[in-house]
C-alpha cells in the first residue's frame, strides 16, 4: 500500500511526500527493491540531487534482486545522468540487456550514451552543447542540424557494433 501511494504521490508532483513514504517502507522492509529503486531515482533526480545517496540505494536494490534489469537500469542512469561515470554506466547497461534483451530503458539510455560518444567524435561530451557549437555542415562525417535530439547520420556502423 505504501508503494502504491508514494507512486502516486510522485504522479502528482509530490516528490517529498513520495519519498517519506518510500522511507517508511523500507524501514518495514529493507530490501524491498522497488522501493529502493523508486528512492533512488527520486533523490537523485527529483529531489535532493544527491548522487552519494542514490548510488547506494541503487546499490542496494540491486543486492535485493539481482537478476533485476531494472535495478541495474536505474544505477546505469544514476552513473550516466547522476555522476556522469559513462564507462559505469555502459557496464550496467548492458549487464542489464545481457539479463533481458528486451529491456526498453537499457537499450534507450545505452543508445544514447554510444550516440552522444559517437556524435562527439569518440569525445567525452557530458556538458551540453550549445547551437552555435554544434556543426551544422558536418563537414566531419556528421549530419547534424543543430537542434538537440537529432539523430546522427555519420558513414558506417561502427557506433552500432559497439553496443
Amino acid at each position: 500500500m505504501l508503494f502504491s501511494v508514494a507512486t502516486l504521490l510522485e504522479l502528482r508532483g509530490r516528490q517529498h511526500e513520495a519519498v517519506a513514504k518510500l522511507q517508511a517502507l523500507i524501514a518495514l522492509n529493507g530490501t524491498h527493491s522497488g522501493a529502493l529503486m523508486s528512492l533512488a531515482r527520486l533523490v537523485c533526480f527529483k529531489t535532493k540531487l544527491d548522487v552519494v545517496k542514490a548510488r547506494e540505494l541503487a546499490a542496494r536494490a540491486i543486492e535485493a534482486d539481482p537478476n533485476s534489469s531494472q535495478a541495474l537500469s536505474i544505477a546505469a542512469q544514476i552513473e550516466h545522468y547522476g555522476a556522469r561515470d559513462l564507462p559505469a554506466a555502459k557496464e550496467m547497461y548492458r549487464t542489464a540487456l545481457r539479463q533481458d534483451p528486451a529491456h526498453f530503458p537499457s537499450l534507450t539510455h545505452l543508445g544514447r550514451l554510444l550516440h552522444t560518444e559517437v556524435s562527439g567524435g569518440g569525445r567525452d561530451r557530458t556538458r551540453s552543447v550549445s547551437v552555435s557549437e554544434r556543426s551544422i555542415s558536418g563537414g566531419d562525417g556528421h549530419a547534424e542540424s543543430g537542434v538537440d535530439g537529432d539523430v546522427w547520420e555519420g558513414e558506417g556502423v561502427e557506433g552500432a557494433e559497439q553496443c
